[in-house]
C-alpha cells in the first residue's frame, strides 16, 4: 500500500513537517498552524487520489493497516465504481477523521516510524482505520433510501390506482400504468407522491426545498418523455381512460404522428390538406397527468 512519490514530493512533505513541529501543530486558539495546515494540505492530495482509487476498484476491501470487515455488497461496490460524487464524499469523510489523530500522533508526537514507512502512506493508513465506521454509516444510509423509494413507490401506486376515475379491469391497462410508476425519476417521484396525498404542486415543491415553476418543469418532462410517447404509440385507443384532459392531447398527438393512409387514423381523409388549412393541436394539460 506503500504511496507512489515523486522525490521532489516526498521532500516536501518532509519539509513541511519540520516546520509544522518547529512551529507547534496549534494556536492559542486551538486553530492548526499555518505550517501543520500546509502539511495537512499537501497529505489530503495524495490520500484523496489514493482513496477515491481504492473506492472505484474495490481494494477499500482490504486496504488498511488494520483488517476491517466491511457491509459491501457486490451491487455496493459496482455503484462506487460508477459514483464519482460518492467515492469523493467517502474519501473526505475518512481524511477529515484522519487530521486531529495524525497531528497528534506525527507533528506532536513522534509515533512515525520513517523507516517502515513514508509519511504519505502513514496518513493513508491512518484515513483508512476510519474507513470501517465511514462505509457502514454510507451502507445504512444508502439501504435506508432505497427502502423508502420502494415504499414510495407502492404507495404512489396505492394511492393513484384509487384516486383515478377509471376502474377498467384491464390487464394492459394496469401493466402499463405500473410500469410507468416505476420508472418515473427520483425527482419527480416525491412530487407524485405529495400530489396523490392531496397536495397541490406548489405544496410539494416548498416541502422538496424548489420552485413551483421547477416542479411543473419535472412533471412535464416526465410526462412528455415517459407518459405521452408510449401512450400514443403502444395503447390501443379502447383502453385510454375517459374524463381526463390528457386523452384529447394524446388524441391530437397521435393523429399528428401517424401519416395519411394509415388504416388505424380514424376519421381523417387522405386528400391532401387544402392551402390555408390548419389543424390546432391542443396544449398539453398543466395538471401532473
Amino acid at each position: 500500500m506503500e504511496q507512489e512519490l515523486t522525490v521532489g514530493q516526498d521532500e516536501r512533505i518532509h519539509a513541511l513537517l519540520e516546520r509544522a513541529r518547529a512551529s507547534g501543530a496549534r494556536d492559542a486558539r486551538g486553530r492548526l498552524t499555518p505550517e501543520c495546515s500546509a502539511l495537512v494540505e499537501e497529505l489530503w492530495k495524495v490520500a484523496f487520489n489514493a482513496l477515491r482509487a481504492f473506492l472505484r476498484d474495490g481494494r477499500i476491501l482490504t486496504a488498511g493497516p488494520i483488517p476491517q470487515s466491511l457491509p459491501l455488497l457486490a451491487e455496493d461496490l459496482d455503484y462506487l465504481s460508477k459514483s464519482a460524487y460518492d467515492r469523493e464524499d467517502l474519501a473526505m469523510e475518512m481524511i477529515v477523521g484522519a487530521i486531529d489523530p495524525f497531528v497528534t500522533a506525527v507533528v506532536d508526537g513522534s509515533k512515525w516510524d520513517k523507516e517502515r514507512s513514508s509519511l504519505a502512506t502513514y496518513f493513508v493508513g491512518r484515513c483508512l482505520i476510519n474507513k470501517g465506521a465511514v462505509i457502514e454509516k454510507w451502507v445504512t444510509e444508502r439501504r435506508n433510501r432505497q427502502h423508502i423509494r420502494e415504499q414510495e413507490s407502492s404507495e404512489i401506486w396505492t394511492q393513484l390506482d384509487r384516486l383515478r376515475p377509471f376502474r377498467q379491469e384491464s390487464d394492459m391497462l394496469n401493466g402499463f400504468v405500473f410500469e410507468l410508476i416505476q420508472g418515473v425519476p427520483l425527482d419527480v417521484r416525491p412530487i407524485l407522491h405529495m400530489i396523490a396525498q392531496g397536495f397541490t404542486i406548489a405544496d410539494a415543491a416548498r416541502m422538496m426545498g424548489i420552485s413551483a415553476s421547477a416542479a411543473r418543469n419535472r412533471l412535464k418532462r416526465w410526462r412528455t418523455n415517459n407518459v405521452v410517447a408510449p401512450l400514443v404509440m403502444d395503447l390501443p385507443e379502447s383502453l385510454w381512460p375517459s374524463d381526463y384532459s390528457l386523452i384529447e392531447y394524446l388524441r391530437s398527438e397521435r393523429n399528428r404522428q401517424r401519416r395519411p393512409g394509415d388504416p388505424r387514423r380514424r376519421g381523417q381523409s387522405d386528400a391532401p390538406k387544402q392551402v390555408g388549412q390548419h389543424r390546432r393541436t391542443p396544449a398539453l394539460p398543466s395538471g401532473p397527468f
